[in-house]
C-alpha cells in the first residue's frame, strides 16, 4: 500500500519525465491514507417522435481553456488539464469495429422495454467513459472487455478511443447564415475523471493517471465528484454557442466517477436554413401528427433529395443530410412502433433498396430531454465483471470498489437551425460496502465468543499479510452494562 506523499512523488516524477509541457499533478497536503472498509454517434440514437433519428457527424479542432465563472472553483482540485488535441479523422477500420460492436451490445439493452416516452443515448459519451472505468480495472475486467468488443487488448480499446475523440471529439467555428455570427459547429468531446483522495493509490496508479490524461483526455480531479461539481465542470467546458445543458444528478459522492460529455451541433446550409426559417416564421407551416390516436399539429423540416429506402422488417427508413451530420430516419409500419424495430435499427438489420427515389422527407421538429437515464443494469447485463470489483489499478486493491452508478442525461434538438445535442455520461464506483457484490450474511454476536487479535505484516518474500497474533480470548459476559 502506498502512502500518500509517496504516490504524489511517484505521479509528479513520471509527468515531469514524459510530459513536460502539461501541468504535473499537484496533489494537496495530505495526511497518510485513512484505513476505512470503503471506489454510434456517431452523436446519439434517439426515438424522435415519429422513429429512430440517428445522427453521425465529425469536426475540426478548437482547443477549449475553460475558466471556472461560477459558484465552485473547481480549479483549486484540478490535478492535471488533459493532453491537447489535434483533429485526425483518421480512424482504422479496428476502432471502428470496437466503437460499433459496444453500440451493438449496449444499445438494445437500454432500449428493451422502453415505453412510449421519447429518449436519447449517446452511444459516444458511454463508450467514453465505460472505457475509463475498465482502464483504471483489473486485467480480469480488461481481458472480458475486449473479448467483448473484439479488441486484441486494452491498447487496442483506448487506442479506438484516442482516434474517435481525434476525430468525432473536436470542434470547429462556423458564422451562422441567418445572423452571421461566428459560432462553434462540429462535435466537441470533453473528458474527466474524479477520484477521493482520502484513498490509498495502487503501485500502477500514476501510469494509469498519465493515461487517463494523455490518452483518454481527461482532467483529473483529486476529489469526489457531486452533482453541483459536474453540473459547473459542464458548464465551464461548454463551447461557444452550447448554452441548453442537460443536468446529471449523481446518487451522494461516489469514490470515483469516469465521465465524458460531447457537444455536437450541425446548421443547414445557407439557402436551406433561410427556407426553413421562414417556413417557421410564416406560423403556418405544420405537418399533422398522430400519437396515441390523437393529432396535432407539429412544425416540420420538407427536405427533398435524391435516395434510396432503407427497408427492413416491419419499417421503412430514409437517409436525410443537414450538412456535416446525416440522420436516418425509420419509419414503423402502422400497428407497430420504435420499440419493435430498434434491436433491427441498430444491428443495421435493414438493406438499401435498388430504386433510387426523388425523396421528400417531412420530419418533425423535435426536443428530447433525457434526464439521469440509468444504464448501469444493461452494463451487468452486458459483461459479469461489471458486477465485480473495479479500479485496482487505481485504488489499492484491498480497498474493493464496486459499479454503483451509470447514468446519461441529455438534450436533443432539431429545428430550423438544424441539430443541437449536448450529453454528459458518468459511470462510477464505490467501496463494496456500500453496494456489496456479495450475498448479504448477518453475524451478529449475541451469545459468548472466542476471539483473537492480531496485527497484519507482510513478511519478506511475500505478497499478502499475515496476521500475527497478539492476544487471543473468550467472552462469557462482556462487562458492559447498556447504556
Amino acid at each position: 500500500m502506498f502512502e500518500k506523499r509517496k504516490a504524489k512523488k511517484l505521479i509528479e516524477e513520471k509527468l515531469e519525465k514524459e510530459t513536460p509541457e502539461v501541468p504535473s499533478l499537484v496533489l494537496k497536503s495530505l495526511q497518510s491514507p485513512k484505513h476505512h472498509l470503503k471506489i454510434w454517434v456517431i452523436a446519439g440514437s434517439a426515438v424522435a417522435v415519429a422513429g429512430v433519428a440517428i445522427a453521425s457527424g465529425y469536426g475540426i479542432y478548437k482547443a477549449l481553456n475553460p475558466i471556472s465563472s461560477g459558484t465552485i472553483d473547481l480549479s483549486k482540485t484540478q490535478l492535471t488539464k488533459p493532453a491537447a488535441r489535434v483533429y485526425s479523422g483518421a480512424v482504422s477500420k479496428t476502432s471502428a469495429a470496437i466503437y460499433e460492436t459496444f453500440a451493438e451490445k449496449l444499445v438494445p439493452l437500454i432500449y428493451a422495454g422502453a415505453g412510449t416516452t421519447s429518449k436519447a443515448f449517446s452511444v459516444f459519451d458511454a463508450f467514453v467513459a465505460v472505457s475509463m472505468t475498465v482502464y483504471c480495472s483489473n486485467d480480469s475486467a480488461q481481458k472480458e472487455y475486449c473479448d467483448l468488443l473484439g479488441a486484441g487488448d486494452m491498447g487496442e480499446v483506448t487506442t479506438a478511443v484516442k482516434e474517435l475523440t481525434l476525430t468525432l471529439g473536436v470542434n470547429s467555428q462556423y458564422v451562422d447564415p441567418i445572423d452571421h455570427k461566428t459560432k462553434t459547429e462540429g462535435g466537441a468531446s470533453v473528458n474527466s475523471f474524479w477520484f477521493d483522495d482520502t484513498m490509498p493509490l495502487a503501485a500502477t496508479s500514476s501510469k494509469i493517471l498519465q493515461g487517463l490524461q494523455d490518452d483518454y483526455f481527461a482532467s483529473i480531479y483529486h476529489t469526489k465528484a457531486s452533482s453541483e461539481k459536474l453540473t459547473q465542470w459542464l458548464s465551464d467546458n461548454a463551447p461557444v454557442g452550447f448554452d441548453d445543458l442537460p443536468k446529471l444528478q449523481l446518487d451522494g459522492e461516489p469514490e470515483t466517477t469516469s465521465v465524458s460529455a460531447y457537444f455536437v451541433k450541425d446548421t443547414f446550409p445557407n439557402e436551406e436554413h433561410q427556407e426553413y426559417w421562414s417556413e417557421y416564421n410564416s406560423k403556418k407551416h405544420y405537418l399533422e401528427y398522430v400519437l396515441d390516436g390523437v393529432t396535432e399539429s407539429v412544425d416540420f423540416i420538407n427536405s427533398r433529395e435524391d435516395g434510396n429506402l432503407l427497408e427492413g422488417t416491419h419499417f421503412t427508413g430514409v437517409h436525410s443530410s443537414i450538412n456535416k451530420l446525416g440522420i436516418d430516419y425509420f419509419l414503423p409500419d402502422v400497428d407497430y412502433t420504435p420499440n419493435d424495430i430498434m434491436n433491427d435499427v441498430i444491428h443495421n438489420s435493414y438493406v438499401t433498396g435498388k430504386d433510387l427515389y426523388d425523396l421528400i422527407i417531412s420530419a418533425p421538429y423535435f426536443l428530447i430531454r433525457t434526464e439521469n437515464l440509468d444504464f448501469k443494469d444493461s452494463l451487468e447485463e452486458m459483461a459479469s465483471f461489471f458486477s465485480g470489483t473495479l479500479m485496482e489499478k487505481l485504488i489499492d486493491p484491498s480497498y474493493p470498489l464496486v459499479l454503483t452508478q451509470a447514468l446519461q442525461s441529455s438534450v436533443l434538438k432539431y429545428d430550423y437551425s438544424g441539430f443541437y445535442a449536448v450529453s454528459i455520461t458518468a459511470v462510477a464506483t464505490e467501496t463494496s460496502t456500500k453496494g456489496s457484490i456479495y450475498s448479504k450474511y448477518d453475524f451478529t454476536l449475541n451469545r459468548p465468543y472466542a476471539f483473537e487479535v492480531n496485527y497484519p505484516l507482510t513478511l519478506e518474500g511475500e505478497a499478502s499479510a499475515t496476521n500475527l497474533p497478539l492476544f487471543y480470548g473468550q467472552v462469557f459476559d462482556p462487562g458492559y452494562a447498556a447504556a
